[in-house]
Formats: structure tokens, C-alpha cells, sequence
């Protein structure tokens, strides 16, 4: 048995190594864009794809050959001395290098982007999207301007207002991640390493925006407070109105939760009742009224991205390794067990849909 298993994950990996990094080539882009793998003739779209199916395969064989367990789960909450810590650190981090960095004069990658497009519309006027690019969704546009607005007139400079608004996402972020950490089946040891090593990542030297944890917890920060609604009218509202928060965020982002929360109402509809269909609804409708609201301009961004633009070769680096075999081994064996048994199957299989989602940008 234990030959059979080496051979089967063995299997996995060679294919998950195709996939990934052979694949992409066989199938290179269409038509121009601006990114790498244009250049190299790849085609990140496809290791995606494949990559996504892989997974899925890998949790149904294991749900397949996974017992039902009466094992009762180990569950723990966490002191809220870590969200304190946390976020007294991204504050005092993030603080601290936009101080040296404005002192400099020297603005560089993602912190210098938004300071120039934030110039392009307050300074000069012109309209996001279609006068001036903007990459990501107009609530990552309209906080720092408010935040520039509010603090030019009492003494801060464009710079520093807007350093403002990064603290103080990245800050809300922090909350955000610790109350999803909060939510998950874990004991009480491997949420503290979950909350620390996801934080510490949020202490990075670009300074941008796009890059706060506020970001990219916010899906699943939704998700976490959906699954938690027993009434199905509540629910739909949490859907709809997390899906127009997640929209105005990145379009990446509003799908991972579109797709996440359709697939939670959906298993409830099976699982509980058939009216949790009407809340599976929900999210469709909404992602309709904000390209209403914001414009088609802005889903412009997502067809490109959609087309393979701003797409970096995908190579074998630590970090994207440690991603597969999250995606392929252990997300897929913790569904398939939650699945079996768990009270927390809704969420877990939320929380991967919302992740298979997300494996464009994540490869990209």
C-alpha cells in the first residue's frame, strides 16, 4: 500500500511539473500582449488550466478513498495579542520605510505607479480608465484619494497622505486576516504559525497598494462571514455586497469570491435546503451592477489579463514549488477529509474554490 502511494503522488508531481513548466509552451499566445511569456511563447492561461484540473483530480481520488472519521476536529482561538502585534509591526514597518523613502526622493515599482496615477487624476484631472491607466479596481484608487484629500489641508504632503492610506490598509488587512485564521478548523498552534507567516509577508519594501494583505484576505474574509449566516436572505446579502466590495477591488479578486461563494450556495442547496440556490444568484447579479457602476472600461484590465498580459515566465523558484504542493497535495487531501465529515465542509470547500480561482493571478 505504502509502494502504491509513493508511486501515486510521484505521478502527481511529474504531471503537476508538466503542467506547469513544460505545457505552457506547447500552446504558445495567440495574439500580442505586454508580458514575458509573449516574448518566450508561453502560455500561462494553459498551465492554469491544467493545474486547477490536477487538483480537482487529486481531491476526488482522495474524497474517493478517504474513510468517513469521527475524529473530532482540534480547534482553538487565537489571543488577540496577536492582532495587536501584527499590527503594530506592518504600522511601525511600513512607517518607518515610507519616511526613509520620502525623505529620499526616490520612488520605485508599485509605490511610484500609484503616487502617478493618483498625480493623473487629482492633480490633472483626468478620468481612471480612460484617460489615465489604472491596473486595479477603483477602491485601491479612491482610498488614498480620499485619505490625500482629508490630510493635504491639514499639513501632509501627497506623499505622506498617501503612506497614510497604505498604514492604514495594511493595518485593516491585519484585522481582516486575523478574524479569517480565527474561522479555520486549526488547532490553536497552527493558526498562530498561519497568522505569523501570512503577516510577515505583508512587510515587503514596495509600498503599493496592490500588495497589502488587505487585498488579497478580503475574499476569503467575505467567505469567512457568508458561511457564517444561517438564514439564507442574510446570505444572499453578504454575497452581494462582497462581491461588489471584492469588484472594486481587483477583478481577479471578485471572481475568486463570485466563484467561491456560487459554489458554497450551491452545496448548501444540495446539502440543506434548495432556496440557498436563490443566493448562488446573488453574486451574478451583483458583478453585473458594478461593471455597471464602474464601467466597462475597468473590465478592460481583465480581458488583457484574460489574454496572457502582464504574465512572467513561470520557473521552477521555491516559492511557486511551495504553491503546487499546496495546491496539489495538501489543499485536495484537507477537502477531501472535510468533505468526509467535518462540520466546516462548507467552508473548507469555499476557501478552495476561491483558491483554484485565484491560480491565474497566482501563476501570472
Amino acid at each position: 500500500m505504502k509502494s502504491r502511494a509513493i508511486l501515486g503522488w510521484s505521478t502527481v508531481a511529474v504531471a503537476t511539473y508538466a503542467a506547469v513548466f513544460v505545457l505552457p509552451y506547447r500552446f504558445p499566445l495567440r495574439e500580442p500582449v505586454l508580458s514575458e511569456t509573449w516574448d518566450a511563447g508561453a502560455n500561462n492561461q494553459v498551465a492554469a488550466l491544467a493545474a486547477a484540473i490536477l487538483s480537482v483530480l487529486v481531491a476526488l481520488v482522495c474524497w474517493y478513498r478517504t474513510s468517513v472519521s469521527t475524529e473530532r476536529e482540534a480547534t482553538g482561538q487565537l489571543s488577540r495579542r496577536y492582532l495587536w502585534a501584527g499590527i503594530l509591526a506592518v504600522i511601525l514597518w511600513t512607517t518607518a520605510l515610507g519616511i526613509a523613502v520620502a525623505r529620499a526622493q526616490i520612488y520605485w515599482m508599485d509605490e511610484g505607479y500609484f503616487l502617478n496615477q493618483l498625480r493623473s487624476g487629482l492633480l490633472f484631472h483626468q478620468h481612471i480608465y480612460t484617460q489615465f491607466e489604472f491596473a486595479y479596481g477603483p477602491l485601491l484608487y479612491l482610498w488614498p484619494a480620499i485619505c490625500i484629500g482629508v490630510l493635504t489641508p491639514l499639513g501632509f504632503n501627497f506623499d505622506a497622505a498617501y503612506l497614510v492610506s497604505l498604514v492604514a490598509m495594511q493595518a485593516g488587512g491585519i484585522a481582516l486576516l486575523f478574524y479569517t485564521v480565527q474561522a479555520l478548523p486549526l488547532r490553536r498552534s497552527l493558526k498562530a504559525v498561519a497568522f505569523i507567516l501570512i503577516a510577515f509577508r505583508t512587510l515587503n519594501t514596495l509600498l503599493g497598494l496592490n500588495y497589502s494583505v488587505f487585498r488579497f484576505i478580503l475574499p476569503f474574509a467575505a467567505l469567512t462571514l457568508l458561511t457564517r449566516q444561517r438564514n439564507p436572505c442574510n446570505a444572499a446579502l453578504v454575497a452581494g455586497f462582497g462581491e461588489v466590495v471584492c469588484f472594486a477591488t481587483s477583478p481577479e479578486i471578485g471572481l475568486a469570491f463570485g466563484f467561491a461563494a456560487v459554489t458554497y450556495a450551491l452545496y448548501r442547496a444540495w446539502r440543506d435546503a434548495r432556496k440557498w440556490i436563490l443566493v448562488a444568484a446573488t453574486p451574478l447579479a451583483a458583478a453585473a451592477v458594478s461593471e455597471a457602476i464602474i464601467g466597462p472600461a475597468y473590465f478592460y484590465t481583465l480581458g488583457h489579463m484574460a489574454k496572457g498580459g502582464f504574465n512572467l515566465l513561470l520557473l521552477p523558484a521555491p516559492h511557486l514549488l511551495a504553491l503546487l504542493i499546496a495546491l496539489v497535495v495538501l489543499a485536495p487531501l484537507a477537502v477531501a477529509r472535510s468533505l468526509r465529515a467535518s462540520p466546516h465542509a462548507a467552508l473548507t470547500l469555499a476557501f478552495y474554490a476561491a483558491s483554484l480561482a485565484m491560480i491565474p493571478a497566482a501563476l501570472g
